[in-house]
């Protein structure tokens, strides 16, 4: 076996030992990279560091310190549970401002994991006091945060844009992408709906306990900070890292949360996780392990299969794995020999969105970090743990993410995302 072969096994290594031993990834991925630098003789230790980003950590530290800054002081609960209440008796708009909120922090920043871990705790009162599936909310919120991870704001944007580069593909293509997913989202959200028949619920007064408390300073504030920081991003060009770093620090100084608590928000295992996978992928494309693994997708697809093969091979990958920490930096790099190979007209938007989207909707498999809030939320109610027992939420979580796959594999192979191009 040569050094690309075995770069590309450690690789897997990793992310089994990570699966089973419920190891960190990123920690055993910077093990296995000084390994493969060191023990192949290939590579000095500079060069190993070198896969490190300085960016893509900024863009992580910046973004999740921001959005635990906004999430100390219960600002966007509150935003939520004033917009709930405002529906009156049209309890048909619930699910609607489920997806619409979620959407947009999602898109606002943070992306999927901590939106869902936001949405998870949000839509259980919700679900008390209108008679909506507490599965059905949160399924619709998780949704919605899939897609709207996709932005230019986000961590997963900036990373998607940075691996493209890499292969040379400078041209943005995030709108599009977020605008094929949010359509998909929309009709997984439909399907939820009709499933948990949330057409049946009748309309009432809805009251959300907290709803009618003010929005204090330092609340306004903070739901200002992502305003800004949105602005300085997509209107005058700034790095997302830089800015929500900035952001940060000024909200920090005008006291708007206690500064030791919002750091020791900030998911920080996530951000070992992928920086971590970032060090030992680099030493694997440089090895060639990645073109064994594009050469080998690559040989089983056609122009009409290959996102529709390429977002089930994300999928699964998913189901043992992270989307940001392991699928996304380990199948993008791949897109360009992929296209490369299969040839026909198949295009960088359709292989990356399938990929993207099918990998954040097999989350909601409960052995996945959404789905895992979704059956912690529901098992910490104590009237819906005994309504929803745990072993066939089980069950039901991971049939909707086996669904999600085959769906968005189904309408991949009709071509949908190149109507995106």
């Amino acid at each position: 076996m040569g050094i690309a072969g075995i770069s590309l096994l450690l690789l897997v290594l990793a992310i089994l030992i990570g699966f089973f031993r419920k190891i960190n990834v990123g920690v055993i991925a910077i093990l296995f990279a000084v390994i493969l630098g060191y023990g192949s003789g290939l590579f000095t230790g500079k060069e190993v560091i070198a896969g490190f980003s300085g960016s893509l950590f900024l863009t992580l530290a910046g973004v999740t310190l921001l959005f635990a800054i906004v999430r100390s002081n219960g600002a966007l609960e509150l935003l939520m549970k004033k917009v709930i209440a405002k529906t009156g008796r049209a309890v048909v708009l619930v699910p609607i401002i489920v997806f619409v909120f979620s959407w947009l922090v999602s898109a606002s920043g943070p992306g999927l994991i901590p939106t869902a871990a936001l949405i998870a705790v949000l839509v259980i009162p919700i679900a008390h006091e209108t008679g909506f599936h507490p599965v059905m909310l949160a399924a619709i919120g998780v949704h919605a945060a899939n897609a709207g991870r996709f932005t230019m704001l986000t961590v997963e944007g900036n990373l998607v844009t940075s691996l493209l580069a890499e292969q040379g593909y400078t041209e943005n293509i995030m709108f599009p992408l977020c605008l094929s997913v949010t359509i998909l989202a929309v009709i997984l959200s439909v399907l939820a709906y009709i499933w948990y028949k949330g057409y049946k619920v009748k309309a009432s007064d809805i009251y959300i306990t907290g709803f009618e408390q003010h929005f204090t300073r330092q609340q306004i504030l903070s739901l200002g900070g992502m305003l800004v920081m949105a602005v300085l991003i997509l209107i005058f060009k700034y790095e997302t890292g830089l800015a929500a770093l900035s952001v940060s620090a000024v909200l920090i100084l005008l006291k708007v949360c206690d500064e030791s608590v919002a750091i020791k928000n900030v998911p920080w295992g996530t951000i070992i996780l992928v920086t971590g996978v970032g060090v030992l992928m680099n030493l694997v494309i440089a090895c060639g392990g990645i073109d064994i693994l594009s050469g080998f997708l690559g040989s089983i697809m056609t122009p009409a299969t290959a996102s529709a093969l390429s977002g089930v091979t994300a999928g699964i990958l998913s189901w043992f794995s992270s989307t940001l920490g392991v699928v996304i930096p380990t199948l993008v790099p791949t897109v360009g020999n992929i296209i490369e190979q299969v040839g026909g007209n198949v295009t960088v938007l359709e292989i990356v969105a399938a990929i993207g989207f099918t990998s954040s909707s097999a989350g909601l498999s409960p052995a996945s970090t959404a789905g895992a809030l979704i059956m912690g939320a529901i098992g910490g109610d104590s009237e819906f743990s005994q309504k929803y027992k745990a072993d066939k939420l089980f069950v039901e979580l991971f049939a909707w993410a086996a669904v999600s796959i085959v769906f968005i594999a189904l309408i991949a192979l009709t071509g949908y995302f190149r109507w995106f191009v």
